[in-house]
């Protein structure tokens, strides 16, 4: 974290960062539904595709409770594969894609409540003075002053907090939104 970064969020306000993880997970929530209709619209065309190949090269169709049975050509193999491989990562991107978007979701929460809690420290020192963190003297003597140890011990905290499980984490705010 370079300095110019660390001022900007010691000085952001709160709103602004609720603003920020609220306009991400707007993106998220808008984002998602287009991108699955692309990606079952290409999954369609592919299995298309597919179905196309088959009526025109494959020999010995045969329909089964679990797909087709044929058999093609060994030169038209490579063109099958092809179309094939398209779409079965299609398919695949249909299950994974939502999956992803939650785990998007997850981490822009995480980033937020990072950013918050750093801001809170700043906004609040007393804060850090219940911190029972204690840092060694070689760990003193590369930090240059008392600004860079409370930066360390600062992210030290929050990246404390962030290891816990959500609820863990909302217990830890508990007590500070107790005492506005």
């Amino acid at each position: 974290m370079n300095g110019d970064d660390s001022t900007q969020e010691k000085d952001a306000p709160i709103a602004s960062l609720c603003r920020d993880y609220v306009q991400s997970v707007e993106a998220l929530a808008e984002s998602l539904p287009f991108i699955m209709s692309v990606l079952v619209k290409a999954e369609n065309s592919f299995d298309r595709k597919l179905d196309a190949f088959i009526d025109k090269y494959a020999t010995d169709v045969e329909r089964t409770d679990d797909g087709r049975l044929y058999a093609i050509n060994l030169h038209d193999k490579p063109q099958h594969d092809k179309v094939h491989r398209h779409l079965r990562i299609f398919r695949e991107a249909l299950g994974v894609t939502p999956c992803s978007f939650l785990v998007a979701l997850v981490s822009a929460y995480d980033a937020f409540l990072g950013r918050l809690i750093r801001h809170l420290f700043y906004m609040k020192p007393d804060l850090l003075n219940t911190s029972k963190r204690v840092l060694t003297f070689s760990q003193l003597q590369k930090l240059q002053n008392l600004e860079a140890a409370r930066e360390y011990l600062v992210e030290k905290e929050v990246e404390s907090v962030l290891r816990k499980s959500h609820s863990r984490q909302f217990d830890w705010m508990d007590p500070l939104c107790q005492n506005r």
